[in-house]
Order: C-alpha cells, then structure tokens, then sequence
C-alpha cells in the first residue's frame, strides 16, 4: 500500500548520495561530466521565455538547473530535503545575488510543498516523478495546476521504462548505485505520464476549470547518442482553460487510473505492435523519396513523419523503413500516446540514432517549432489520411525549415469521387495526385494478416498528393 513506507524507501535512497553533492551524484552517473552540459541544454531547450518571470524548481538538487532558472528569470524558489544539497544552493544563491539575481531557498521535501494559486510561471521538475509514488505524482500534477499563473508552464522529465545506466559489475558501467541496493525508482511508462498530465483538472477560488496541453514530448537527444536509449523523455505543458463541461476526476480516480488502467491499455497496445517492422504505406513513401539526396553534408536534414492520432494503429508509417544515415534522420510525431510509447520501444532495440520521436497531439506546429529548435533541415513531410481531420495550414512553418527541394507527401483514401474532390478542396496550394491504390491493395494484403484490417483499407480507392509549396 502506497503511504509513509514508500516516502521513507525513498529518503534513505537518497541519502546514501548525500555525500557525494555534485554532477556524479545528481545524475547517478559516473561518467556525468561528460554528458551534463548537452543534456542541461537539452532539457533547457523546450523553456519558454522567462524574462521577468517567477520559477519553481522543485526538488533541484544541487541546482544543475537552478543557476540557469535564475539567469533567464526574475526570481527562483529552489526546493530539495538533503542538507547537502541544500547547502550548494545557498551557495549558489549568495553567488547569483552579487549579479542581481534571486534564488530563495527552501529546505523541504517536494511532496510536501505549498503554495496560493497563480504563484508560478513555469514549475520546472527534472527526475522528480520517478521518486514519487503514485499518489504523490498525482498531488503534485493537480498542485502544479494550481500553483501556476494562467498561460504558465509545467516541465517534466523522467527515465521510462527502465535505468539508463548499467550496473555495477559491468565493466561499462557507469550508474553509482551498487546491484545489491534496493532501487525504489518508478520507471514508468511514458504514456501514463502524458494521461496524468492531459487528465489532471484543477477548479480555481472562482469556480474556473483548468488543465494542461502538452506542447510537445520527446526523448533526450544527448541519451539518444551517448546512451542509445530513448526513454528519457522530457516534456513542457501549458495551463489553459479547461471546458466547462469537462470531468473533473477526484485524485483517487487519477491514481487508480495509473496504478491499473492506463498500464493495462499500454500493455493491450504493445501486445499489438511490439515486434511490428513494416506497415502497408511503407513502400508507397518509400519508393517516393528514394531519389531524395541524403549525402548532402552542408548540414542534417531530417523526413518528417506525422502519425495522426485519428488514424488506427495499422495506418502508420514505419519509421526504420525510411532511409537514413547520418545526414539524413527521420522524425516521427506521434499523436497516440500509447504508440509513441511503442516507438521509443522500438526505437531502443533498433538502435539508428538517426531516429528521433515526438508526442504532440494533432499539433503539428508544436512539433515543427521543436524540429526548428533542434536546428534540423525538413526534406519532406509524410502523413496518412490527414485530410480526414487537419488543415493544411502548416505550410508557412514548413518552409521555414525545409529544403527548397522539400516534399509534402499525403497518401489519402476515398470512398468517391465527391470524396475526393472535397479532400483536394482543402488544399490551397497547387499539387499533383498520383492514383496509388492497386499499390496499397497489394501491400495491405502482404504486410496485414487481419481480415478487418484488409477490409477496411481494400474498401476504400487511394491517392498520392504531393502538394507544392
């Protein structure tokens, strides 16, 4: 039963690290300082502006990110429960004051912090949850909406799934805990962490619902290359005005919800896709972009794949099915957070750094504000259906950061052809259509050995659109 046990488990955990207060320590990672300033940029990358703003770093350790908060902030509360830790924060708080910078610091475990409403504009948390129980998670997601100013941010990052270090024991090894140690930490499922987030409503002093939209998730690139894993995974949420009509579920429903439901439906779903390595649509793109040029040198670009979370499970494109090398990666957007937790899975066992992976729900401006960020070079854009629910109104940002060359590629299905007219209707750009649905017939009943599944995509014509832009 979650409760004083768990907390406790984890206060002595930490505390066998209270000796050793620096980047080793806080990242349990022998071989830290040679990874820790890429993955603070990193992690710093998905911030909003912070100029004139007041930052809650909760659980900052020995303030990694705390000095960096206060540089780009107007003033800091930084938050941990080990006195050696607490010690380094006051000091970097005397050293930020002689430049005009505030960091209050308060000695205090994370579970236990409290504050008025609309105190925050960003609530910054890194390797937190996973020393949460459930409960605990929930307590803070909900507090975190409370805390928070309208228009404010909630940042996250955690490891999923499993370490990202090895064990002692190992010659490789570079984790600072011994394999004989009690490991208390959550490795969570990466989804259940985005429907706790997307779940959580708070009610207000007057009345008014609000809840998180997650601006975009994604694994932590530094991981990516220097640990081939990419379940460490980092996200930024926006607290916004939530309907009027939505749910508020109570904080017992929410932790249930995590500790049996939401893992239940992850499962049902890898039990699905786990070990799938190609879809019906993969040739179909892939034989469109084999002339694409993928040695240019000049600087990475990147295909970029959007998978709507309107579409099943089965209208997917394969991203390890696309050609890449080190000039040219491929970036999945998932909308489903069941299957981006399924492509990090997938993305762990094939091991091609060239792939990256994001969560944004149906926003494909969020994500493209991120590629952008990420100073990648878009040498096309792929998607399934997309005319069945989005506009095609991302063009502009597409250009921004696309080759001159780029292509927009949409493969789209029809019952007729008022069907089709009305999706080419939605196009403001001219474009050329190819008739690909013998192509796609073929390679349904290849690839699918589920009737439905046939069914379902033989029953409808299909189309190539490449849009000119």
């Amino acid at each position: 039963m979650e409760g004083e046990n768990d907390r406790q488990n984890f206060l002595e955990y930490w505390r066998q690290f209270g000796n050793i207060a620096n980047i080793n320590g806080m990242m349990l990672n022998a071989n830290a300082s040679l990874i820790e300033k890429n993955d603070r940029h990193d992690v710093c990358l998905l911030l909003p502006d912070l100029k004139g703003k007041t930052v809650l770093d909760a659980g900052a350790g020995i303030g990694r990110f705390t000095a960096e908060l206060a540089e780009r902030a107007e003033k800091v509360y930084a938050s941990d429960f080990i006195s050696e830790y607490v010690t380094k924060l006051q000091e970097l708080s005397a050293e930020a004051l002689k430049n005009g910078k505030i960091i209050d610091v308060t000695v205090a475990d994370a579970t236990c912090l409290s504050y008025p409403e609309n105190s925050y504009f960003l609530v910054f948390t890194n390797w937190l949850f996973m020393y949460f129980n459930n409960t605990e998670c929930v307590r803070f997601t909900v507090n975190a909406l409370k805390w928070l100013e309208e228009g404010g941010y909630f940042k996250l990052r955690e490891s999923c799934s499993e370490p990202s270090t090895r064990r002692v024991g190992n010659r490789n090894e570079t984790s600072l805990h011994a394999a004989v140690q009690s490991n208390p930490t959550e490795y969570r499922f990466s989804s259940v962490y985005l429907k706790l987030i997307e779940a959580a409503r708070y009610v207000d002093s007057n009345n008014q619902k609000w809840k998180f939209e997650i601006e975009i998730c994604g694994s932590i690139p530094t991981y990516i290359l220097n640990g081939n894993t990419w379940r460490q995974v980092q996200l930024i949420a926006k607290k916004v005005k939530a309907d009027d009509n939505d749910v508020v579920l109570s904080q017992d429903e929410l932790k249930n919800l995590m500790t049996n439901d939401w893992i239940m439906e992850q499962k049902k779903t890898d039990s699905i896709v786990d070990g799938r390595v190609q879809y019906f649509a993969d040739k179909i793109f892939a034989n469109e972009l084999s002339n694409i040029d993928m040695t240019n040198t000049e600087s990475i670009s990147s295909i970029f794949v959007f998978q709507s979370s309107f579409n099943p499970w089965y209208k997917r494109i394969f991203p390890f099915s696309l050609a890449s090398n080190k000039y040219c990666h491929v970036w999945t957007n998932e909308g489903n957070r069941e299957l981006f937790r399924c492509s990090l899975t997938s993305a762990n066992e094939e091991r091609n750094i060239g792939m990256f992976f994001t969560y944004s729900k149906d926003n494909v401006f969020n994500a493209l504000d991120y590629v952008k960020k990420r100073n990648f070079l878009l040498n096309s854009f792929l998607a399934i259906d997309y005319l069945n629910n989005h506009e095609v109104n991302f063009i502009e940002s597409f250009n921004n950061i696309a080759s001159q060359d780029a292509k927009i590629l949409l493969l789209e299905s029809f019952s007729n052809e008022d069907e089709k007219n009305l999706k080419l209707s939605k196009l403001n750009k001219q474009y050329t259509v190819k008739c690909v649905t013998e192509n796609v017939h073929n390679e349904v009943k290849n690839v699918h050995q589920d009737e439905e599944i046939v069914c379902d995509v033989t029953s409808k014509k299909w189309m190539l659109i490449n849009v000119n832009h």
